[in-house]
């Protein structure tokens, strides 16, 4: 390796976005749009000042390269399962619609995955108990996308969509209204994250299993969290129970089906605290809720609190 081209792979392995700089030979080299890309990417060091999201703003650097090196599919497969899926942001338009890239692509993205590459990662400070780190990359990567940068042919396409979603569920927001009222893409996304509930046709909101699995995610997602029941239905679930149709809010079913599975819906006798007038004042629900929890006769309705506190007094 000649003298000039070690001092450039030197560089931008120290800082990936030196690469624009470059003369246009060092641009259109692999080895250094690698050496800008993947090392920074993988080896970089987080302390506690740094916001976690910062290891994924080298990726930038690869609308640095020469058009010869972006536009060569064969590389940027192997940029993607090198560094992470995010990379496709930064792709060509080309490259944006090419189906085996995106999927490629979107199976690198997600919690899970970013940590199994930061694990690879040899004497990084970095711990997946560490509780300001994870938080920081959790937030960032539940609000990044890159199925937006996906170009319509796959956008459109059912079974490409059925894939993304499994790792980016927030996608089904840009889907069109057809795939949004499609019964699996809608399951699979609020499967994956109920607030997406929120995303989907009417038609869905008012569908009971869809609804159910929604509030089931919820729940899955919180469940180690240090919430009691009243704070968690009152404040983790409510933006679900919104999406919810006027129908299906006022359905008995619902509330029976959580709060006789509350292993499966966290504490689910709370959802009496989420219940409109006329469930709070239906007394097989309330009678199901408080068999589970009498602290929850608070949220029955006055006519019940009343009818219950002279039984039990009695």
């Amino acid at each position: 390796m000649d003298t000039e081209l070690k001092r450039h792979i030197e560089d931008v392995e120290f800082d990936g976005l030196l690469l624009k700089d470059l003369p246009l030979t060092y641009r259109a080299n692999k080895q250094v749009v690698k050496a800008a890309i993947v090392k920074k990417f993988n080896e970089y060091y987080w302390d506690d000042k740094m916001f976690t999201s910062k290891m994924f703003e080298v990726l930038q650097a690869f609308e640095y390269a020469d058009e010869s090196v972006r536009n060569d599919k064969d590389f940027v497969l192997e940029l993607i399962k090198k560094c992470s899926g995010y990379l496709f942001k930064y792709l060509p338009e080309i490259l944006r619609n090419d189906d085996e890239v995106f999927l490629k692509a979107i199976t690198h993205t997600g919690l899970a995955y970013v940590y199994s590459e930061l694990e690879k990662c040899e004497n990084k400070n970095f711990s997946i108990d560490d509780t300001i780190h994870l938080s920081g990359l959790k937030y960032y990567l539940m609000n990044t996308t890159i199925t937006e940068f996906a170009g319509p042919k796959i956008l459109s396409n059912k079974q490409i969509m059925l894939v993304a979603l499994e790792y980016d569920p927030l996608a089904l927001e840009i889907l069109d209204n057809e795939l949004k009222d499609d019964d699996d893409i809608v399951t699979k996304a609020v499967c994956k994250f109920g607030y997406t509930l929120g995303f989907s046709s009417e038609r869905l909101r008012d569908h009971k299993n869809v609804v159910l699995n929604a509030i089931y995610a919820t729940c899955q997602e919180n469940f180690m969290e240090d919430f009691t029941g009243e704070e968690y239905w009152g404040e983790m679930t409510h933006l679900e129970w919104e999406f919810i149709s006027d129908r299906l809010k006022l359905d008995k079913s619902i509330y029976l089906e959580i709060i006789n599975n509350t292993k499966k819906y966290y504490k689910g006798e709370f959802v009496l605290n989420l219940a409109p007038e006329e469930i709070k004042d239906n007394e097989e629900v309330v009678m199901a809720a408080i068999n589970k929890n009498k602290i929850v006769i608070k949220f029955a309705s006055k006519r019940l609190q009343e009818k219950l506190i002279n039984f039990y007094s009695q």
